[in-house]
Order: C-alpha cells, then sequence, then structure tokens
C-alpha cells in the first residue's frame, strides 16, 4: 500500500487509517468489553504522551502525573 500522497492528492487513505480505530473504538463503548479495551487504550495512549514529553524534557505540573 503506497502511502505517499502524490500533489493533488487527497489524503483520503490516511483519514481512514485515523478514524476506522476511532471509530471501531469509540462506536461499541456501550458494551462493557469494548469500555474495558478503551480504558486499557486510553491509559496506554497517556503513558505514551507521558513519556514522550519526559524525553522532550518538557515537565508540565505535578497535577498532570495523577491519574
Amino acid at each position: 500500500m503506497n502511502l505517499v500522497l502524490k500533489e493533488g492528492q487527497k489524503p483520503y487513505i490516511l483519514l481512514c487509517l485515523v478514524f476506522l480505530p476511532i471509530a471501531i473504538i469509540v462506536l461499541p463503548a456501550q458494551f462493557r468489553w469494548a469500555k474495558n479495551v478503551q480504558e486499557i487504550l486510553m491509559l496506554y495512549t497517556f503513558r505514551l504522551q507521558l513519556t514522550a514529553i519526559k524525553k522532550a524534557g518538557q515537565f508540565p505540573d505535578p497535577l498532570f502525573y495523577r491519574l
């Protein structure tokens, strides 16, 4: 699959890659198993953001670290 955009080409493929996982997580949120998966993914992305911020050396206020 070629993800390199040519000049004048609209980034529909990239939009699908971004929004499909979000839709898969958010839409079935009324089911209990999906909520558990959603919480795990949210915590995982939160931890990824924290590690990225720590590596960049930008430390926010201490309230940000409390879950």
